[in-house]
């Protein structure tokens, strides 16, 4: 099953999103999947951190 996904306009600063752009293709996932991605890992460090 796809997980409900919710559409959001982003806007960030174009090293960003060069930066986004290059890690997505070494970790093989699009550039959605990655900000995904990497705003999960955040999260998840930072509920860690509160602990």
């Amino acid at each position: 099953m796809i997980p409900n996904r919710t559409p959001f306009g982003l806007r960030m600063p174009e090293s960003l999103k060069k930066q986004v752009k290059e890690s997505a293709e070494e970790n093989g996932r699009s550039q959605n999947s990655e900000i995904c991605f990497q705003l999960q890992a955040a999260y998840r460090a930072e509920a860690s951190a509160q602990k």
